[in-house]
């Protein structure tokens, strides 16, 4: 057998692959590479990018398909413009594929009488053709079936447009793919096809076209090239594949080689002499050694029939019987021949890829665009939240249990954001298939605590009272939203004068009005609200706010007047800790002040004790309701009169009234205590807002800025023992509890005594 037949097998895949170079001279070894580098990489660009052109073309027919076959189409000029232009381009590289032989084989031709032509030259211009033909082919037979789908669509749907002429609109079209593309770089030359570059690229994004449009080509793009760096990473995979068999190969090889000339030294002058016989069911490959250190290639034999192998068999046996060095010829035919097979499989293999490449992005593309059509029809079909939540059920996919379901709801009493329960009940319990109307209901009197219980409502069926109880919901509390409900609410919050921490808690109250107030609609950039905001800051930071305000031409949003008080509070935190690490004073040294302290210290402080500046603020607006009915007097009070949790029974006898010449109420001006004194809740309270005095401690201050710790005797709620519904039932020591009633007497102080 020849030995270049093996050579020759190889040679149509010698334009995917480098194979190991055999033994030559450095000349040769040069001149490939050189005619490579001058021929057959600008023949191979050429192919890669005529297969790129045409599998983006390929693309943007099945998107202009798709645009004319959409039920809201609308026909336009521009439109069909852009239409025609998608034609007349897949026609012109539809001629150009066709015509990829003769450009190819001109190209190799015209190098032809060149002197650093090699051998394989005619093999490496068929590897190129053979390439482009695996292709190429499944191509252009999809692009004649677009175009013409296309064509019929277009002249259907624009019967007022002349037809279309499938021809390159000039010569320079057909013929610009055949310019010589710009001389590779030196390490770039012999690259083999499955490293080219990408085969598909990206569909470029127009500006002319629709929003959607715009957005299915993004995404199209971005799919595209997710697959395209998949489809790289498998060919990274293979093309390894195929070098560690060449490797595996070659180091078989030597191996071989050497126990050959291992057998050489070690045989005997006789049996080099005789001349070997080839077996009978081989085909020789290799050379034997002869005695003058000759090699003498052996021709091939051609197999035999299963019926002449008995008898050859016999007839070599009698004549010679085989050596080793023609049983190690067998082994070595036989590895190469596996080897061989080996590697046509995965240079098959290598070359399908572009097929599947091909494919495998037109099915993403399709699938993609059936994505975004069903989600464009669910957008469409999605309807906004109404305040009565329809009786008609979305179906969910997994069963839940309803008591776990109702664990995972808040309860409601009335004082929470309504909002949030209501979308929380419908988008658990109303759109939930598996639950019947009567537990739907039950679950939702389960929920219901305080005041908001008064909302159920029982009618004949467990439908119409879940609609009903909704219904009366909805009135009562389903309007909290509203703008000047909202205002009045962000205009009450209070404001933390000297916590950091609590300055941010409140701050984040007053940002969710306001963005409850952005979602009404209303706008809350005015610098009536930025004023209303900036005015709760402790005092000691208005004038970094104000110079804020005037760098910014009193226009400032709503957003970076709340970051600016951000900083501002960041900047008062920083400041505390600084002052708490300041250097204290050492033992043994006597500050300046020490005089001063100390004469402060001794005199006598004849002012009521005062809060506290940096202690908590007593009244949170947002854990009372705004109003409270009283059930005995069917009167309307503020939510911090709503009754506590009990008496403090040991403090019951000091409220017991008598008067006294050295206290004055704050109410009424009596010579008593305010907690002893004899008008009646209601007066009291109708004095204390006349005179503008604090509903906790009667102080001179609103009760926003009270930080007075005490609570009602009668009740231990957060207002003024003086003002408290109750005050009229614990006057009558017959109501006082039992281990009251069995005291002799009450303590009554000395004349002349201070404490009350």
């Amino acid at each position: 057998m020849n030995p270049n037949s093996e050579e020759g097998d190889a040679g149509n895949s010698a334009a995917l692959k480098s194979p190991i170079e055999p033994e030559g001279s450095s000349n040769q070894q040069g001149s490939s590479t050189r005619y490579k580098r001058a021929v057959s990489g600008p023949a191979k660009a050429i192919v890669t990018r005529l297969i790129r052109d045409a599998t983006e073309i390929s693309v943007e027919l099945d998107t202009a398909q798709a645009s004319l076959l959409d039920p809201g189409f609308v026909a336009s000029d521009e439109l069909a413009d852009t239409t025609a232009d998608i034609i007349k381009q897949a026609g012109t590289i539809l001629e150009k594929l066709e015509s990829t032989d003769k450009t190819i084989r001109d190209r190799f031709e015209a190098h032809a009488d060149d002197d650093d032509v090699p051998g394989d030259a005619e093999q490496l211009m068929l590897g190129v053709i053979t390439y482009f033909h695996k292709s190429g082919d499944a191509l252009i037979e999809e692009l004649r079936t677009k175009i013409a789908e296309l064509h019929q669509l277009f002249v259907k749907t624009f019967p007022a447009f002349e037809d279309i002429v499938v021809l390159p609109r000039t010569p320079e079209e057909v013929n610009i793919f055949q310019e010589i593309p710009p001389r590779p770089e030196e390490d770039e030359s012999d690259i083999p096809l499955h490293e080219q570059p990408p085969l598909v690229s990206p569909t470029p994004i127009n500006d002319q076209q629709p929003p959607e449009q715009k957005q299915k080509v993004a995404k199209s793009t971005e799919l595209l090239a997710a697959k395209q760096k998949e489809i790289e990473e498998n060919n990274e995979i293979e093309l390894l594949k195929l070098q560690i068999a060449e490797f595996q190969r070659a180091a078989e090889k030597a191996a071989l080689l050497k126990q050959l000339e291992a057998h050489k030294i070690t045989s005997s002058p006789a049996a080099t002499e005789e001349k070997p016989i080839s077996p009978p069911y081989n085909t020789a490959e290799a050379a034997v050694p002869a005695k003058s250190n000759a090699v003498e290639v052996v021709p091939p034999v051609a197999p035999l029939e299963k019926e002449d192998i008995g008898t050859d068999l016999t007839h070599s046996q009698n004549q010679v019987r085989p050596t080793a060095a023609d049983t190690l010829l067998l082994n070595l035919t036989s590895v190469f021949g596996s080897h061989r097979n080996q590697s046509a499989e995965i240079l098959k293999a290598v070359q399908q890829l572009p097929d599947a490449l091909s494919k495998s992005v037109r099915n993403e593309f399709e699938a993609m665009q059936s994505a975004m059509r069903s989600t464009e029809d669910d957008i469409e079909d999605e309807q906004e939240y109404e305040a009565i939540p329809s009786l008609k059920q979305t179906r969910h996919t997994r069963e839940v249990r309803i008591d776990n379901l109702v664990k995972l709801l808040t309860h409601f009493d009335g004082t929470a954001d309504y909002e949030i329960f209501r979308a929380q009940f419908k988008s658990t319990i109303m759109d939930h298939e598996g639950i019947e109307p009567s537990f739907q209901l039950l679950t939702l009197t389960s929920l219901l605590e305080g005041e908001a219980r008064a909302c159920i409502r029982t009618k004949a069926t467990p439908a119409l009272s879940l609609k009903a109880t909704l219904e009366a919901l909805e009135n009562i509390y389903g309007n909290d939203n509203r703008e000047h409900v909202l205002r009045e609410k962000l205009q009450k919050l209070p404001f933390h004068q000297s916590d950091p921490r609590r300055m941010k808690i409140d701050l984040a109250s007053h940002t969710k009005i306001i963005d409850s107030l952005e979602d009404q609609g209303c706008s809350t950039d005015d610098m009536r609200t930025v004023w209303e905001l900036a005015a709760k800051l402790p005092p000691r930071m208005y004038p970094e706010m104000a110079k804020y305000i005037a760098n910014h031409g009193n226009r400032i949003p709503m957003a970076r007047a709340i970051k600016q008080m951000n900083i501002l509070i960041e900047t008062y935190e920083t400041e505390k800790i600084i002052s708490a690490h300041k250097p204290k004073t050492a033992i043994n040294e006597i500050p300046e002040s020490y005089a001063v302290i100390n004469y402060a210290a001794g005199q006598k402080d004849t002012r009521p004790p005062q809060p506290k500046s940096d202690a908590p603020l007593a009244y949170d607006p947002s854990s009372f309701l705004p109003t409270f009915l009283d059930p005995i007097t069917n009167e309307t009070l503020e939510g911090y009169y709503k009754p506590g949790p009990g008496p403090q029974v040991d403090a019951l006898e000091r409220t017991l009234p008598y008067d006294s010449s050295f206290e004055r109420c704050s109410a009424c001006g009596g010579p008593h205590r305010a907690i002893r004194c004899t008008k009646s809740s209601s007066e009291f309270r109708k004095l204390l807002a006349k005179r503008q005095r604090c509903a906790i401690c009667t102080g001179r201050h609103p009760i926003t800025a009270c930080k007075n710790t005490n609570r009602c005797i009668y009740c231990s709620g957060l207002h003024h023992t003086g003002g408290c519904t109750k005050k009229e039932f614990y006057r009558d020591p017959a109501n006082f509890p039992e281990e009251l009633k069995n005291r002799a007497t009450f303590f009554r102080p000395q004349k002349g005594n201070k404490r009350q």
